[in-house]
């Protein structure tokens, strides 16, 4: 900094270079005119002084991480090999279908598959995968029919919605005269 640069800064009205004079022979600045530092300012303030080294490390970081999501596969394409496999567990299931649907958060996916594990054991002819698919239509159903009033997935799947009986809210007139999945979701639609 020069003297005229530290009088403007500390609104100095006497005589030019007089107070940047004054702190040097104080010891408060060091160096000559133009190259005038504050002594100590590494020990004094190592934040302020430091700051190119924090803004390089901080802009570098962000490079790599956003590196990293530009060179990231969507979400659904991500997900959707692991949608397509057989095998899977009722949480994995879980996983793969809120991937697939752009749902997210633990608590969506446990609620999911609570549903898938309460529904297979009503559903005993039909995978883990066809129950998890039988949920998402039936919510999509709901929604198709309820529109904003559907409520969202989680809720949906956490209230048990999808389960037909007397203290459901709709008409719970809901009867399941087969066996199997299909006449179970014939009967869920011709009840809406």
């Amino acid at each position: 900094m020069t003297a005229e640069d530290i009088e403007i800064a500390a609104s100095w009205t006497g005589q030019t270079g007089e107070f940047a004079h004054t702190l040097v022979d104080v010891g408060f600045l060091e160096g000559a005119d133009g190259t005038y530092i504050v002594h100590d300012w590494y020990e004094h303030n190592p934040w302020a002084a430091n700051r190119a080294e924090r803004k390089k490390v901080a802009q570098d970081a962000a490079n790599i991480r956003w590196e990293r999501v530009r060179n990231a596969s969507s979400m659904r394409d991500a997900c959707e090999p692991h949608a397509q496999t057989s095998g899977l567990n009722s949480t994995e299931v879980a996983q793969a279908i809120c991937c697939t649907n752009g749902w997210s958060g633990r608590s969506m996916i446990w609620a999911l598959k609570d549903a898938i594990d309460f529904q297979s054991a009503q559903m005993p002819e039909a995978s883990l995968e066809q129950v998890g698919e039988w949920l998402v239509k039936v919510y999509f159903d709901r929604r198709a029919s309820k529109g904003d009033f559907a409520g969202a997935p989680q809720k949906f799947f956490q209230q048990a919605l999808y389960r037909p009986g007397p203290n459901r809210r709709g008409n719970g007139k809901v009867t399941v005269p087969g066996d199997d999945l299909l006449t179970r979701t014939m009967a869920q639609l011709e009840a809406k």
